[in-house]
């Protein structure tokens, strides 16, 4: 019903609303909507004003021809029951009556089909509510996975941490709950801080907007940034806690990425150590699993991307120059705290265990970033050698060059080429 309800809204403010401008701030990006209640009465409005009524833009012929053509793309039961079939054999005057009669009765039923739908406003109460209460996993995760849909808009995601569910998520990461309850959590929140730091950004661009989300979040409690790290060193390695882990990287790589508060934070917390401890944990694991290889992999990925932010317009100053003592800091921590040698170390393991996939491109490009960063040559001709091993393990058609393997091969080989002596570091601005 809800999908229905959908295309027939769309399909009417498409086909018989001439389209209004939208509100736009000087730079021509849309206006933030802060609360939710002022968009559900902006979505009732909208249905109200359809035009019932001749416009004085559009003939009553069109306005027919327009009404006919949104009722014919209705489901089949649909049409069915308003006889829209035989409405449209009528002669014209008669069936243009009809089709008016039937369009109206059709605003009347949207409106009051939407006056009884739930609000924004109130699933997202709603949920925090079961968030807050319910002690039942399974209740619980139902709510994190509703949750998770609504979070990945921008908006929803703002509201929700106003409204108070910051709290409720972080409370759910506590080792007291089942690991996956622990993960839809940790899955819901990266959704969440990904679309908080993104409003964050939109939202200083407004006139007399003074918002700070992301001091908020780093000062609320114990910092969601340490919750976090603390997760990725237990002590558990089964299946669920490595889907666990998986998840608490990519909430970690949410609010770390693009974020020069959080990164800030990530160092002087002592968080690249533990980072890096945590990639070291995974690799004693004596039985290989396609998880640990992934999850390396995600670790050694969000690290990369931070080196890459210094490289980026974010870390400047308000006079626009590099922000050369952050610069400095992170660089520094990449070059001493051992990631070369973290970076063998997951090569040595997908060469030996053959478990990669996907995320090998993503292994790939954090490798060239990486490298530039290594002190030591030998490291650099390890890393090509053991690169050069797992290339000739992956299979490929050379006819097929749309082929995902073909393109991984193509991307493996290009890698092994520019970090060999005569093209590495010298090329500064290559890019794999």
């Amino acid at each position: 019903m809800k999908i229905y309800l959908n295309f027939f809204l769309t399909s009417l403010f498409v086909n018989i609303v001439p389209s209004k401008p939208t509100n736009t701030t000087e730079d021509n990006e849309p206006a933030l909507t802060n609360h939710l209640s002022e968009k559900t009465e902006r979505k009732f409005r909208q249905i109200s004003e359809i035009n019932d009524f001749p416009n004085e833009r559009v003939s009553e012929q069109d306005r027919v021809s327009r009404m006919i053509e949104v009722l014919i793309n209705l489901p089949e039961d649909e049409k069915d029951k308003m006889n829209l079939s035989d409405i449209l054999k009528l002669e014209e005057t008669e069936r243009n009556k009809l089709i008016d009669e039937l369009w109206r009765k059709r605003q009347s039923e949207l409106r009051e089909i939407y006056e009884n739908m739930p609000k924004p406003e109130e699933i997202l109460k709603g949920l925090i509510f079961v968030l807050r209460n319910e002690k039942d996993d399974e209740k619980i995760v139902k709510a994190l996975l509703e949750l998770e849909d609504h979070l990945s808009e921008t908006d929803m995601a703002h509201n929700f941490h106003v409204l108070g569910g910051f709290s409720q998520l972080t409370s759910l990461l506590s080792s007291k709950h089942s690991h996956v309850v622990r993960e839809h959590a940790a899955y819901s929140l990266g959704t969440m801080l990904r679309n908080l730091v993104a409003f964050n950004h939109w939202a200083q661009k407004l006139e007399g907007a003074e918002l700070d989300v992301t001091k908020d979040i780093l000062s609320h409690n114990e910092s969601i940034i340490n919750k976090l790290l603390s997760i990725l060193n237990e002590n558990f390695f089964d299946e669920s806690h490595l889907k666990l882990r998986l998840k608490a990287v990519y909430a970690l790589g949410s609010i770390l990425r693009h974020n020069i508060q959080a990164q800030e934070y990530l160092i002087e917390h002592d968080g690249m150590r533990l980072l890096k401890r945590a990639c070291l944990r995974a690799l004693k694991e004596e039985t290989p699993h396609r998880l640990i290889s992934k999850y390396v992999i995600k670790i050694v990925t969000l690290v990369s991307d931070l080196l890459y932010d210094e490289r980026s317009e974010i870390f400047t100053s308000s006079h626009g120059k590099p922000n050369h003592n952050f610069r400095m800091i992170s660089t520094q921590l990449v070059k001493t705290d051992g990631w070369c040698e973290i970076l063998v170390k997951v090569w040595e393991y997908i060469s030996e265990t053959k478990i990669y996939g996907s995320s090998l491109e993503l292994l790939m490009n954090a490798t060239f970033r990486f490298a530039k960063e290594c002190k030591r040559p030998e490291d650099i001709a390890l890393i090509a050698d053991l690169v050069r091993d797992v290339t000739e393990h992956i299979r490929i058609d050379e006819h097929d060059v749309e082929n995902f393997q073909y393109h991984l091969f193509v991307r493996a080989s290009r890698l092994v080429d520019l970090l060999q002596p005569a093209h590495f570091p010298k090329k500064e601005h290559v890019e794999l």
